[in-house]
């Protein structure tokens, strides 16, 4: 109760101060002042992805649990306000495409719009998000690595307190030994020069690596792999209190072509060179499953560590599988986190958490 009173008495005071304030964007916006000083944290990360959305769906996190929050494909002064007010940090996540990347000019540009557009806002820094496949040996994985420590180099310089955040992929690499989705980057080098890493640890099926001619459904985030997968990290001398454990906070809906004794066989689709992917299945958000932890006929997978939940729709007789996390399946990764000396823990994303979802987060920041 009182968390959603200081949220809405800040958002109510900081509407009014907009109306009798100059249009400039350098000005601050908020009604606190202060509320545009840079946010300084040291301690472990509990670090959201925000979807673009208003005061309704803000009004439900936990400020007081959240360090970070990444905003995607918005900028929102109000959320800025009102997160710095509560004392977290609020960035932008920022993608660049590797076409771009021998073009100096393009970068320059880039580069200088990033920061600027940082200031006129007064965000804490920028979460760099890289998605294209580089093969092998291929000399733009050294052209990216030297983009990292610019964008590095020169936030920190333009804004000395600010963070630069990449994203990594679950596992350095997958059962092939090479780059996870075809994304063969310096990820040993780039973790020198950053800030923080993100790891995103669900989607671990992007590329599922299956039987040639039959594909299946599985798990989001399994347990298993995750904990191989920091290991793998760990031997290659990682800095592991940089590293950020994503989690996703939806579950995952397969269309089962052929069911056999839980077995669900899903149509194939091809993802970067792989026959099978989890690009297949529907999202659903937490909040859009009622009582998740409940749900009957759910039951866990000891294979990998997460949930099951199957049923038959009614119209054509097809049967669903869903893939997911519960509240105490993420507890385990979040103890992995722990136990393996991570800088924290993220959510995919914040939108998406249910109001229950808050009571099993760990409480890092001092309130």
């Amino acid at each position: 109760m009182y968390i959603r009173t200081l949220l809405l008495c800040t958002i109510l005071v900081s509407i009014y101060s907009w109306t009798t304030i100059d249009a400039n964007r350098n000005e601050c916006p908020c009604a606190l002042k202060t509320s545009c000083d840079p946010i300084e944290y040291n301690g472990k990360e509990i670090f959201g992805y925000v979807l673009k959305s208003n005061f309704t769906v803000w009004s439900t996190f936990n400020f007081n649990k959240l360090t970070t929050i990444s905003l995607v494909d918005f900028i929102d002064d109000e959320l800025m306000c009102l997160s710095h007010e509560l004392r977290v940090r609020v960035i932008t996540r920022e993608t660049f495409k590797l076409k771009y990347i021998s073009n100096q000019s393009y970068i320059d540009e880039w580069l200088t719009k990033r920061i600027n557009v940082a200031q006129d806002h007064y965000l804490d820094g920028i979460n760099l998000y890289v998605d294209d496949p580089i093969d092998s040996n291929d000399p733009r994985a050294e052209q990216l690595t030297q983009l990292v420590k610019m964008v590095t180099d020169k936030f920190h310089a333009k804004l000395p307190k600010s963070i630069v955040v990449f994203n990594v992929p679950y596992s350095p690499y997958n059962q092939k030994k090479m780059g996870v989705n075809g994304k063969n980057y310096q990820y040993e080098k780039i973790a020198q020069i950053v800030d923080r890493l993100f790891i995103m640890n669900y989607d671990q099926r992007k590329q599922a690596i299956d039987d040639d001619d039959k594909c299946m459904s599985g798990p989001n985030s399994n347990y298993y792999i995750t904990m191989g997968s920091l290991l793998a990290y760990q031997e290659m001398n990682f800095p592991m209190n940089k590293m950020i454990l994503g989690l996703p906070y939806y579950a995952h809906e397969y269309k089962c072509v052929t069911y056999d004794n839980i077995r669900c066989y899903i149509e194939r689709e091809q993802y970067r060179g792989i026959n099978c992917s989890s690009n297949v299945a529907n999202i659903i958000p937490y909040n859009q499953m009622n009582e998740i932890d409940n749900l009957p006929g759910m039951f866990w997978d000891e294979i990998s560590g997460t949930c099951i939940y199957h049923y038959v729709e009614k119209s054509y007789g097809y049967v669903y599988q869903i893939w997911l996390d519960r509240n105490d399946t993420l507890q385990l990764k979040f103890i992995l986190a722990e136990r393996n000396g991570l800088g924290g823990i993220g959510m995919w994303c914040l939108n998406y958490m249910n109001p229950g979802s808050w009571d099993h987060v760990p409480q890092y920041k001092l309130s």
